[in-house]
C-alpha cells in the first residue's frame, strides 16, 4: 500500500510540474531558490494569493519547477534571510502602510517544508524600502529607503522578528539628472567584508555614502572621509564585495556601467569603470552578482535586455568583458547565481519570463537552455545555501 502511494504521489507531482520534496535546501542537481514579485499593477482579483513563491532549478538542465507558495504580499521586490534560514525577510516597495505614509517590511517563519508563515510587520522608517542585506555578524538587517532618503539598522531578536532601529540616516544632496537626481536614492545598504563599515549607492547624489559600523551596538556613523564620488549622472545602484573581500563592484544604472574598486582598511579605491554594451547602444545596469569562486562577474542590462559577463583578475581587481547575452524578454532587472556556480537564473520583469543560463565554469561564457518560464512579474531571486 505504501509504495502505491508513492507511486500515486509520483505521478501527481509529474503531472502538475510540482516538486513534491520537503524543504531540502539543494539535493543532487537541485538547487532551490524564493521569489519576490511585483503585485501593484494586477487587479485585485489577479493579486490574490500572489507575492513571493519558492522554486527548484536542475543545475545541469536548467528545468524550473515551482514548488511552493505564493505567499501573499504586496510588490516583494527584495528579500533576505536569516543566516539559519529559519526566516525570510521581505520588502513592500510601497508608501503606506497602516494608514500612514510610510513602507514596511513583512517577517515570515521559513518551515521544515520550505512554506513560509508570517510573523510581522514592521515600519521600514521611510517610504520606498527598495534594498535588504544582513550584517556580517546575521544580528543585524540593513535597509535603504530609495525614496524617503535614508538608510536603516534593526536589530534581529531571538525569535526572528525585528526590533526598533538602532540607527536611521538621512541623506542629502542631488546631482544633474533632472528626472531622477533631484533627491537623495540609496540604492543599497552593504557591510564590508571585516563588518566595521557599511556603504550606500546612492543613485540620486553620484556617491557611495560610508559609515562606520558598531556590531556591537547596531549603531552607525557617518564617514564622509571615506565617501566616494561618481561620475555626475552615473546614478550608482548595487554594490556586492568579491568573496575574496579585496574588491567591490557597483552597477551605475544611469551610464549602463560597472565600477571596480579595491577594498582597503574601510577605502574604496577605484580600480576602473566598464562599459556593458557597445558604443551607441544604450542600457540601464541593474544588478551585479559573483560566481562563488569570484572568477566571473556578470549585470544587468534593462532596455539592452541582456546580461554582460566578465573575467575577474584575481589579482588586480580589473574586469575583461567576455559575452553579452539576450535574456530573450524585457527589462532583466535581477538575477542570481546558484550556490555551485553551475547556473543563472534571471527574470524579465515586463515580459513576465524567467530564463536559466548554463555557466562554463573555465570561460565563464553563459548558454540559455532554451527555456522560458512564465510566472507574474519576476523581481527578485534569493538562493538558499546548499
Amino acid at each position: 500500500m505504501l509504495c502505491h502511494t508513492k507511486t500515486v504521489l509520483a505521478i501527481v507531482c509529474s503531472l502538475f510540474q510540482f516538486n513534491c520534496s520537503s524543504g531540502t535546501k539543494m539535493t543532487g542537481d537541485l538547487a532551490y531558490f524564493y521569489l519576490g514579485t511585483y503585485t501593484s499593477q494586477l487587479s485585485a482579483k489577479e493579486k490574490e494569493g500572489l507575492g513571493i513563491s519558492r522554486w527548484s532549478v536542475n543545475v545541469k538542465t536548467g528545468e524550473l519547477i515551482k514548488v511552493g507558495g505564493d505567499w501573499p504580499i504586496e510588490n516583494s521586490s527584495h528579500l533576505c534571510m536569516s543566516q539559519d534560514e529559519t526566516h525570510l525577510y521581505s520588502i513592500t516597495e510601497g508608501s503606506t502602510f497602516r494608514g500612514k505614509r510610510d513602507g514596511y517590511l513583512t517577517i515570515f517563519k521559513v518551515k521544515e517544508d520550505g512554506s513560509l508563515e508570517e510573523i510581522q510587520k514592521k515600519s521600514s522608517a521611510g517610504i520606498g524600502p527598495a534594498y535588504l542585506h544582513l550584517d556580517q555578524t546575521g544580528k543585524y538587517l540593513m535597509l535603504a529607503n530609495y525614496l524617503a532618503g535614508n538608510v536603516v539598522v534593526y536589530p534581529i531578536k531571538e525569535d526572528g522578528t525585528l526590533a526598533d532601529p538602532t540607527g536611521n540616516a538621512m541623506h542629502t544632496g542631488s546631482s544633474v539628472n533632472p528626472a531622477r537626481q533631484l533627491e537623495p536614492h540609496p540604492h543599497a545598504f552593504v557591510p564590508s567584508p571585516d563588518n566595521k563599515f557599511a556603504y550606500v549607492p546612492d543613485l540620486g547624489t553620484d556617491k557611495i555614502h560610508s559609515y562606520e559600523f558598531d556590531d556591537n551596538t547596531g549603531k552607525i556613523e557617518g564617514r564622509e572621509d571615506l565617501n566616494v564620488k561618481v561620475e555626475a549622472g552615473a546614478g550608482p545602484r548595487h554594490l556586492i564585495f568579491h568573496p575574496s573581500g579585496k574588491f567591490a563592484y557597483m552597477t551605475l544604472e544611469l551610464f549602463g556601467q560597472v565600477a571596480a574598486y579595491r577594498y582597503k582598511s574601510g577605502n574604496l579605491i577605484p580600480i576602473g569603470t566598464y562599459n556593458l554594451v557597445s558604443e551607441g547602444e544604450k542600457s540601464q545596469s541593474a544588478e551585479v552578482r559573483s560566481t562563488p569562486d569570484g572568477k566571473f562577474l556578470y549585470v544587468s542590462n534593462r532596455g539592452h535586455d541582456s546580461i554582460t559577463g566578465f573575467s575577474v583578475n584575481d589579482e588586480t581587481g580589473e574586469l575583461t568583458k567576455i559575452q553579452v547575452i539576450s535574456t530573450e524578454g524585457e527589462t532583466p532587472r535581477n538575477f542570481n547565481v546558484d550556490p555551485t556556480g553551475s547556473c543563472l537564473v534571471a527574470g524579465n520583469q515586463d515580459t513576465n519570463t524567467i530564463i536559466v543560463y548554463k555557466i562554463n565554469k573555465e570561460t565563464g561564457m553563459l548558454t540559455s537552455f532554451g527555456k522560458l518560464i512564465k510566472t507574474n512579474s519576476p523581481i527578485l531571486f534569493y538562493f538558499q545555501k546548499p
